[in-house]
């Protein structure tokens, strides 16, 4: 009854929107008035499917890891459909050792054009399901997740939240997820634990829509600030941001002569940075004046 309201409801507002708008231009997209698309739907198992997932489902609790490994490869064999059943069977507890071996049969099973699909699982009652759903469709980077990313970076859960704004800087180059995801990287140690996640995702965002922002925090007098937005500039600032980067290889601090250094050698050669502990002072003089020749 519910299917056939929604049927009658959705004709009767796509009849009412053509008869409205006969005057106007034809449009390829949804019209104000046309019926909302239905949200994706998990693909429909047979019985047997089901059972045997449950059956295998079951045994991720064996303490044998040969069974435990037997029921991931078994799972994974039922196939995406049984996807939403591993979602839902997620749960919060120190106690639960099961999430791993569900999250690696999900790797498994969803790939990125299945996004839409991890998506309905981004409000989980459980904080280590929304963890990995975002962590996913961040992962997986595609535009039209940046609907949940929005939403996302309300949750409460700090990782969530996190994993939504890099998300949304990923697909979308927002600046406000941008400086949430900045504003953790710049606490004591993150960048350590966050950097090469961020520059290898962000790497792809490169763009000169990010220079005012650059330029906004390069100024900062903060010297732990304008060490990490040269860092982040290594991910997504272009090469004509190098004249930014040139008044740092004179600072008195020697950690941003060496992350100018590195960033430099990112942008404009497209080199790999080197690591900070392995630039001597002498290398960093030497290269210093090296590079204010070349810019």
């Amino acid at each position: 009854m519910v299917a056939v309201a929604l049927g009658l409801l959705a004709t009767t507002s796509l009849g009412s929107a053509q008869a409205q708008g006969t005057t106007s231009k034809p449009s390829t997209g949804t019209r104000k008035g046309d019926a909302k698309p239905q949200p994706p739907k998990w693909p429909e198992l047979t019985r047997q499917q089901k059972d045997t997932g449950e059956k295998w489902l079951a045994l991720l609790i064996s303490p044998k890891e040969e069974i435990v490994a037997k029921a991931k490869d078994q799972l994974e064999a039922v196939g995406l459909g049984f996807g939403d059943r591993l979602l839902r069977s997620v749960k919060d507890s120190k106690y639960n050792n099961v999430n791993g071996h569900l999250f690696e049969v999900l790797d498994r099973i969803v790939k990125p054009e299945h996004a839409a699909l991890l998506g309905l699982h981004a409000k989980h009652k459980s904080i280590a399901a929304r963890r990995y759903v975002l962590k996913r469709l961040f992962v997986f980077g595609r535009p039209d997740s940046a609907g949940v990313f929005r939403t996302a970076r309300k949750d409460k859960d700090i990782e969530v939240a996190y994993y939504a704004a890099l998300g949304l800087v990923k697909t979308t180059r927002d600046l406000e997820a941008l400086e949430a995801v900045f504003q953790r990287c710049s606490k004591d140690g993150m960048w350590e634990e966050l950097g090469d996640e961020v520059t290898r995702n962000l790497r792809q965002t490169r763009s000169d829509v990010y220079l005012p922002w650059i330029r906004k925090h390069l100024a900062k007098d903060d010297t732990i600030a304008q060490a990490t937005t040269l860092r982040f500039m290594r991910a997504i600032a272009p090469a004509q941001a190098k004249t930014m980067v040139r008044p740092f290889l004179d600072s008195q601090h020697n950690i941003l002569k060496k992350e100018a250094i590195n960033t430099l050698r990112v942008i404009v050669d497209g080199k790999d940075p080197l690591p900070p502990e392995k630039i001597t002072v002498f290398m960093v003089i030497s290269m210093a004046k090296e590079w204010k020749k070349r810019i």
